[in-house]
């Protein structure tokens, strides 16, 4: 059961990743959740950003935003509808989702 619990998750994110890609749903610049990007990748890009204006003493603002209770308050039904939207999930008769 345990192996095919993973088995699905894997199915899931290459779902979701294939999907995302073909519809262009993320900006270039959207570093995590994506492949051969990551936030390390993104805090360097943002570091070196950050360095070069420094030495060239160009003013940068900076915003920082934490999104880390994102999922406790959206509404579900509506993120299910996105999914479905572009074509990422759809629901059997069941209730189960599958891809």
């Amino acid at each position: 059961m345990f192996v095919s619990i993973i088995g699905y998750s894997s199915l899931i994110d290459l779902t979701i990743t294939l999907n995302v890609s073909k519809h262009n749903i993320l900006a270039d610049n959207q570093h995590a959740f994506r492949r051969h990007r990551s936030c390390e990748s993104q805090l360097i890009l943002t570091t070196n950003d950050l360095a070069k204006h420094l030495d060239s003493n160009v003013i940068m603002d900076l915003v920082v935003l934490d999104f880390s209770k994102a999922f406790d308050v959206i509404p579900h039904q509506r993120l299910l509808r996105k999914l479905d939207f572009y074509g990422i999930l759809s629901t059997r008769n069941d209730g189960f989702p599958v891809s």
